[in-house]
């Protein structure tokens, strides 16, 4: 039997006699790659839902590069959970996205960047780890802050790029 998130090996008591060590060696070359490995997926000529397969998804970081042909979404499947860096390096414009088969959100990742996502397999779906700031409301140029610290739509501070300016 495999385990469910990472499909390492579960050898039943008694399998393996005498040569134990090939499955559990395995499996701890598969578990350094979970915690510290990559894998690079390359996206060239691609479009629509890529599910993936335990090698693709079991390292850490999932290197997506390449030029897709469309809009190209990386498919964790139904029940495997863990927690990813997700990384978009891929040219041509178009998105790249990561999401479970379970269910839930697509989370989508602009060239250039990356995310850390997670999921736990359920219909709950990706999730970032870390959010972004709110992008503050108003006119390009200007700055937006209260004394709570909290960003606001005001326009009462403006900058030009060169000129700091207080209207008030």
């Amino acid at each position: 039997t495999f385990t469910t998130n990472k499909g390492f090996e579960m050898p039943a008591h008694g399998d393996f006699v005498d040569t134990w060590e090939i499955p559990v060696n395995t499996d701890w070359s598969q578990i350094d790659t979970a915690f510290g490995g990559s894998s690079l997926l390359n996206s060239t000529g691609l479009s629509g839902d890529q599910v993936l397969a335990g090698a693709s998804y079991r390292p850490l970081s999932l290197l997506i590069s390449g030029t897709p042909a469309a809009a190209v979404t990386y498919v964790i499947p139904s029940g495997v959970g863990g927690q990813w860096v997700f990384l978009n390096g891929t040219s041509g414009g178009f998105t790249v996205g990561i999401k479970s088969a379970a269910g839930g959100s697509t989370i989508t990742v602009l060239a250039g960047t990356g995310v850390i996502v997670s999921c736990d397999g359920s219909a709950s779906g990706m999730r970032r780890s870390i959010t972004e700031p709110a992008i503050a409301d108003g006119a390009t140029g200007q700055i937006q802050f209260n004394s709570g610290g909290v960003m606001g739509a005001t326009g009462a501070l403006s900058w030009s790029g060169t000129t700091f300016g207080v209207t008030g």
